[in-house]
């Protein structure tokens, strides 16, 4: 009761100016809750692998894929006894390019010059010309990996430059890579063989795309991290997103409380 006898009206805190509400446990400031979301998102990249489908798997086209080297071309030499395209290939090397670093050079029938590519591989790529237009493999012999370009000698403009799925990322320091190129329905057929495994690919002649893609004789003691691998990456994350939550709150709420 007050002074003159009757019960006060209760006023719920936080409707008087100087009277904020207490904020209790479980509410957040809007940027503590942005910053557990930067954090996560940044963070999130550590456990994607763990997830991702495996790129070793049977896919598309490749599911039938047999490892068949007739009708390929395996180096520029037999890229160009192969050739009936009416164009004319050489390769040079780069006087001061890296390894077999070289340019390939083609030529139109009356010996006009069209286009000078690049290739890291010099007298191993492998190229196929089809309605005038070039594609080559990009790689070079002793690392891992592989390229697949296309070039229309007709509007002298590069098509695409597609890197490829191949075995995927491996270690390694001495090696060997060596590339067979086929056309096969719309698609060209990447036979790739290195010193850590084999692979076939099946890319779209029009977009540069793989449709299809199949990898074996990987060596064993290159595992892909498995979703059961995920659980100290994942439970690290999450320490890491609340610790930075309780920091960020701790000095936003000692910033209010100095300003009270």
């Amino acid at each position: 009761m007050n002074d003159t006898g009757e019960n006060p009206t209760y006023v719920p805190s936080g409707l008087f100016p100087n009277d904020k509400p207490k904020r209790r446990f479980g509410q957040i400031h809007l940027s503590t809750a942005i910053v557990m979301m930067l954090v996560a998102g940044l963070m999130l990249p550590m456990v994607v692998p763990y997830f991702k489908t495996d790129p070793f798997d049977v896919q598309g086209q490749a599911a039938d894929a047999e490892w068949n080297l007739a009708n390929t071309v395996k180096d520029f030499a037999s890229s160009v006894s192969q050739n009936n395209s009416g164009y004319a290939v050489t390769v040079v090397k780069k006087p001061n390019g890296f390894f077999l670093e070289s340019d390939m050079i083609v030529s139109d029938s009356q010996g006009k010059e069209l286009c000078k590519l690049s290739v890291e591989g010099g007298s191993e790529t492998p190229f196929l010309i089809k309605n005038d237009v070039i594609y080559y493999a990009n790689y070079c012999p002793i690392t891992s990996g592989c390229g697949l370009s296309a070039f229309d000698l007709k509007t002298a403009k590069q098509h695409w430059n597609s890197g490829l799925q191949g075995i995927g990322g491996t270690d390694h320091s001495k090696y060997s890579n060596h590339v067979n190129l086929k056309k096969q329905a719309g698609a060209i057929v990447v036979y790739g063989n290195e010193s850590h495994g084999k692979y076939i690919e099946f890319v779209d002649m029009k977009s540069g795309n793989t449709v299809g893609h199949r990898a074996f004789d990987l060596l064993s003691h290159f595992p892909r991290p498995s979703a059961s691998d995920s659980i100290i990456p994942i439970a690290f994350i999450v320490v890491i997103v609340f610790a930075s939550a309780f920091v960020c709150e701790y000095f936003i709420r000692r910033r209010e409380a100095r300003r009270q």
